[in-house]
């Protein structure tokens, strides 16, 4: 890979297409032998990934990688959506299959769907963003997409991150869901957004609360600023509080002895009726 097809595509997270390489100085064949000796690597009609970058990553970074090489290949005219949008997010895809690249339109309601890609109908105004140089619907669709196609634990997971993190308001989210209301999975959507808690900590923390909630419980998360840490400072000060508190309510000649143990100091090897005939004699 020559340094300007290197720069472009470290630029798009590793992803370029077609169109790039040929910018760059490649053809036909020259392409075709960057993916013979393993530099490159074909994700898609005209998409690529660099092949080392791609191979190091985890499959939530691969699916990124590939869905921006994918999006890249539509010229503006899609944007990554559902749970491939959420991969940009850096916002956790849990259940999500990660072989399928979802995509929406930016204008029209055209939809179709092919092994490893999956295209959806526009959602109208305002529903898409850049992230770093890809376009991407907002977190909020990218939330509801994800709860669609993937159920509500997906979007539920999503949502607690998202709201967490700031990328995301529940008035957006209800926004949307409004905007939604005659689509045929908008059910799991609504509930995923009822279930949302922006003080979930962790994919684990919202799996853990939506199986207590499914069996008749209602926890409530806890930050964790109120949450008091004890330290080793805390630790240490009250084991010094309460040994002194204890020698100086306790005599320790009282204290029990461990079996087999030594008592410290010793006791006195001298006879009673010893020291009393040293006394006598003395007198």
């Amino acid at each position: 890979m020559n340094d300007l097809l290197a720069k472009l595509s470290t630029a798009h997270f590793g992803a370029f297409t077609v169109s790039d390489a040929y910018d760059c100085g490649y053809n036909r064949e020259s392409l075709s032998r960057l993916v013979r000796i393993n530099r490159a690597l074909r994700v898609g009609p005209s998409a690529y990934v660099d092949r080392a970058r791609y191979e190091a990553a985890s499959p939530e970074r691969r699916h990124e990688m590939a869905t921006r090489a994918v999006v890249r290949t539509f010229d503006g005219r899609v944007y990554a959506s559902h749970y491939s949008a959420l991969t940009l997010m850096s916002l956790p895809v849990f259940g999500a299959p990660l072989g399928q690249i979802h995509v929406s339109r930016a204008s029209d309601s055209l939809s179709r769907r092919r092994p490893g890609l999956s295209i959806h109908s526009a959602y109208g105004a305002g529903a898409g963003l850049l992230i770093g140089r890809t376009p991407s619907v907002t977190p909020a669709l990218a939330i509801l997409g994800a709860a669609m196609t993937c159920g509500i634990e997906t979007g539920v997971v999503a949502a607690d991150a998202a709201l967490a993190a700031g990328k995301t308001t529940v008035d957006d989210l209800r926004t949307w869901l409004g905007r939604l209301s005659r689509h045929r999975d908008v059910t799991r959507t609504r509930q995923a957004v009822q279930l949302a808690d922006a003080r979930s900590e962790s994919v684990g923390e919202s799996r853990t609360r939506m199986l207590l909630n499914a069996i008749g419980f209602r926890p409530t998360p806890r930050s964790r600023s109120a949450i008091h840490t004890a330290t080793w400072s805390d630790a240490s000060t009250s084991c010094w509080s309460a040994t002194a508190s204890s020698s100086s309510s306790t005599d320790s000649s009282s204290m029990p002895t461990p079996t087999g143990a030594r008592r410290w100091p010793p006791r006195s090897r001298v006879k009673t009726g010893s020291v009393r005939s040293a006394t006598s004699s003395s007198g």
